[in-house]
């Protein structure tokens, strides 16, 4: 195991566009990173009452009313990668972003 976590960082991995998300219900949560982010690209985001891969699934997909909390993360979840598109975004496009719902759209 100490020759895997040299090689991949263990819980300080050496990296940047990586969103690391789990929930506290999750039995792998301990494993991963969760209680902070690693660096401004790449935040970790801890969803309380949520269990593995829960923050996968749209609103109201698994029929179960779903927790303020998951739905918070999963538009934090959405945001992050739209961000750094939207950063290195070449000229040849452009983004539409709305503040409200933190979305951005290829236009």
């Amino acid at each position: 195991m100490d020759v895997t976590n040299d090689f991949y960082g263990a819980k300080n991995p050496d990296v940047d566009h990586v969103v690391f998300v789990h929930g506290s219900v999750d039995p792998w949560h301990q494993v991963g990173i969760y209680e902070s982010d690693l660096n401004a690209d790449a935040p970790a985001i801890y969803i309380e009452g949520s269990s593995h891969c829960a923050d996968m699934y749209e609103d109201g997909d698994s029929g179960v009313p779903q927790s303020p909390q998951l739905t918070d993360a999963r538009a934090e979840i959405r945001w992050v990668p739209n961000q750094h598109l939207c950063i290195n975004a070449q000229p040849t496009f452009r983004v539409k972003f709305c503040a409200k719902n933190k979305k951005a759209t290829f236009i």
